[in-house]
């Protein structure tokens, strides 16, 4: 080997470290991209299942308890099953139109509020 110049197994050695680093690096951003998404999807589903529970209770509240309320008054017998299931009918449609969030998360949430919960 000539006084001055690289040798080759060495050359070879430094980019294969060189290259070695370049994907090790490469493999920690995908992981901790990954892991950063993942961290963003759960706030996410957490904060739209906060949200679409207090849509629905103050949709119930609105829509629903006073219907309810009448059930249990003095002329709780003039109420009707029609009206009942039109007031949780009217608190499914607003439902639909103002969640807003991970669809099947606010999905979830919804398919959990049953109507015999409501008269509890």
């Amino acid at each position: 080997m000539a006084e001055g110049l690289v040798d080759e197994s060495s050359l070879k050695k430094g980019l294969f470290k060189d290259v070695r680093f370049f994907l090790a690096d490469e493999s920690n951003e995908k992981e901790y991209m990954e892991e950063r998404l993942k961290v963003t999807q759960e706030r996410n589903s957490d904060v739209t299942r906060e949200e679409c529970n207090a849509l629905l209770k103050r949709l119930k509240e609105e829509r629903l308890d006073p219907i309810v309320a009448l059930l249990y008054s003095e002329g709780g017998s003039s109420v009707s099953f029609a009206e009942i299931t039109g007031g949780y009918l009217a608190i499914e449609e607003a439902f639909r139109s103002q969640s807003r969030g991970a669809k099947d998360v606010c999905a979830q949430v919804f398919y959990e509020f049953h109507p015999v919960r409501l008269l509890t």
